[in-house]
């Protein structure tokens, strides 16, 4: 079960070369600033499925970083988060995440946090690439496929081969939390 839910907190939401899923480097650097991902900024809910609610939130650019956040939500109890950073450095831009259980255990041990690295931008569209479990390549893409909807794709390898997941989340106002929705 937590492998399963770690492959969704890992799609919510995802090194300075794009690390292809059969584990190959292609060299690329992506030059963007924080600023350019502001279209990312306000929450994306999934809320299709009645009996759970998966929500990304991101806030404005403030100083060198963007702090977002992921939780997944069945029959009104939190079932775990994430706590995300995308932040700016001397290596351009990367995206750091911190796991945890409803209960606030931490998954990952006190080692820094994954640090995935941008590697592919355009208009809507960014792709941050690394490493997890010493050297099996990850990529996270946050991509508007259409106005007010979020695409999110995790793609790692996996004990059987390649795993791709999508999940998709549509932008809702901040008041809707407050109601309910």
């Amino acid at each position: 079960m937590r492998h399963l839910m770690m492959a969704v907190l890992l799609a919510a939401t995802s090194a300075m070369a794009q690390t292809n899923i059969d584990g190959g480097v292609a060299p690329a650097r992506a030059e963007k600033s924080l600023t350019d991902l502001s279209w990312l900024t306000g929450r994306w809910v999934d809320d299709k499925n009645l009996a759970a609610v998966s929500e990304e939130t991101w806030s404005p650019v403030v100083g060198d970083s963007m702090i977002g956040m992921w939780r997944v939500v069945e029959q009104g109890q939190v079932k775990m988060f994430e706590f995300a950073a995308i932040r700016a450095d001397e290596k351009g831009l990367g995206l750091q995440l911190h796991h945890f259980d409803a209960d606030g255990t931490a998954w990952e041990s006190q080692a820094p946090s994954r640090l995935l690295r941008l590697t592919k931008s355009g208009k809507g569209l960014v792709v941050f690439s690394g490493v997890e479990d010493g050297n099996k390549p990850v990529s996270h893409t946050y991509q508007v496929t259409t106005p007010g909807t979020l695409s999110i794709t995790l793609q790692k390898s996996g004990p059987k081969g390649p795993i791709r997941e999508e999940f998709l989340f549509r932008k809702q106002a901040l008041e809707a939390v407050a109601a309910g929705k």
